[in-house]
């Protein structure tokens, strides 16, 4: 018998698989029927094409409160208690109910947030179910069998790609073997040599996010892989020549100083970061 037979529980996660790049979701139901015994639905959704984990997270959430309030078999329950596994989610849904929605989607420091289109559909079946939904951590791959089935859906779901991308991102092979790592590159006004790996146009605020991998080899940051923002127009696989700003919290292109196709590159001697060059 459940906790409290008005409350539904959910349990969401997401999943991603690379080369090729495709995503899934998976959603169980825990839920009390007529007779008080504990019961569980589970949906099978088709994955995307393309996608990422923090995408799919928010997906799933998404995907469930929609399932909860078109379910006819859901109506009588009074509140809703997610479980997810990512604690980006966890940590954010308030703030972005609360803060990004009503600050223009910017974080404190100015940045645009992102995947804003999805943080707005989830918004958006919140506010259509019209009951209380609380979101809490169960940890990942732990022993909870509900979590892992979750997991297991969610994989099962990528592997048939049918739905198109949640957004749409351009994707060059880096050079680098080092993971992508927000933060990596510090942000301090200098000239640096990047190859733009992704770019993807934030449409609420009208302006590019690019992955990029810094080229210099002289540099303290060669091979990181970092996110910038540009109103400059830079195209995915070629090699730039950059000034940027010095806002960490905002890591913006100032200027373009040069552009190499990536089959011509070959790193100048010049190439150092130094802000006075």
């Amino acid at each position: 018998m459940l906790e409290d037979e008005y409350t539904l529980y959910i349990y969401t996660d997401g999943s991603t698989y690379y080369r090729p790049r495709k995503s899934g979701v998976g959603i169980v139901f825990k839920y009390s029927d007529e007779n008080g015994e504990e019961k569980i639905y589970e949906i099978d959704n088709a994955g995307y094409k393309g996608g990422n984990i923090i995408q799919m997270e928010m997906k799933a959430c998404t995907l469930a409160l929609i399932e909860a309030r078109k379910n006819s078999m859901f109506s009588k329950y009074r509140n809703v208690v997610i479980y997810s596994d990512s604690q980006f989610v966890v940590d954010n849904c308030t703030r972005a109910e609360y803060t990004w929605s009503r600050n223009k989607w910017t974080l404190q420091g100015g940045a645009p947030v992102a995947n804003v289109p999805i943080w707005k559909e989830f918004l958006d079946a919140k506010n259509k179910l019209g009951k209380p939904v609380e979101i809490q951590k169960v940890k990942a791959h732990s022993k909870n069998i509900y979590n892992k089935r979750a997991d297991k859906l969610a994989k099962k779901s990528a592997e048939s790609p049918f739905n198109k991308p949640p957004q749409v991102v351009q994707v060059a092979k880096k050079f680098s073997k080092k993971f992508t790592e927000k933060g990596s590159v510090k942000i301090l006004g200098q000239i640096m040599w990047i190859h733009i790996i992704q770019r993807q146009y934030q449409h609420e605020h009208k302006i590019d996010r690019y992955r990029y991998e810094v080229m210099n080899s002289d540099s303290e940051y060669f091979e990181c892989i970092d996110f910038i923002y540009s109103e400059i127009y830079m195209k995915r696989n070629n090699i730039y020549k950059v000034r940027v700003n010095e806002n960490q919290d905002y890591p913006k292109i100032m200027e373009v100083l040069q552009e190499v196709n990536r089959r011509e590159w070959i790193e100048p001697k010049e190439a150092g970061i130094s802000p006075d060059e």
